[in-house]
């Protein structure tokens, strides 16, 4: 199935990836394993209190308003611990620099730039997405936030002794989708 614009910004968003490197089978871990390693990274990254939360999701992982990040229940059962650190501390970061409302705010002045349709204001951030996220400004945001947040998830692992170019790999893997963002250097 081609992924739509829609689905390509959602998965740049949630989990840029890069790189081709082998991938090592994931490790079954316990529910309370996930949650530990969750809020050692919050407090590593000094994030305020965020909630993390596991439902069925088509999007993966995405970083919400200024406390939340989603994770799709399979996604992080199937990860092996690097794989899923990655994503952690990738998504923590953007709570940590307010992209997720920095983005919206974004996207509701593109809008009042480019639109006579205020009701649209009103809406939700996707639909603002859909409408705007072609929107030369808002992809130099984007390709911004995304870079940080790769760029802290990969210093992480390497910091650890772990190769995120092999982390990287198994989600592209995992996921169908590929992106690059400030990777290209580390996992061409």
């Amino acid at each position: 199935m081609p992924l739509t614009l829609f689905r390509k910004f959602l998965l740049l968003v949630l989990l840029p990836l890069a790189g081709s490197c082998s991938t090592p089978l994931p490790t079954q871990r316990d529910f309370s394993e996930t949650l530990n390693m969750f809020e050692e990274l919050r407090v590593q990254y000094q994030v305020p209190y965020s909630r993390m939360g596991f439902q069925s999701s088509p999007l993966f992982a995405f970083a919400k308003g200024k406390s939340q990040i989603i994770i799709d229940e399979a996604f992080s059962e199937g990860l092996s611990e690097p794989a899923l650190r990655y994503v952690f501390v990738h998504e923590l970061v953007h709570l940590k620099y307010d992209d997720p409302r920095r983005g919206y705010n974004l996207l509701k002045q593109i809008h009042q730039a480019n639109a006579r349709d205020t009701e649209l204001m009103n809406n939700a951030f996707m639909t603002l997405l859909g409408a705007y996220g072609e929107d030369p400004e808002f992809k130099t945001f984007l390709n911004e936030v995304e870079s940080r947040a790769n760029d802290y998830a990969a210093e992480h692992l390497m910091a650890r002794g772990e190769n995120p170019c092999v982390a990287i790999a198994e989600i592209e893997q995992y996921t169908g989708a590929r992106f690059r963002f400030g990777m290209e250097h580390l996992c061409n």
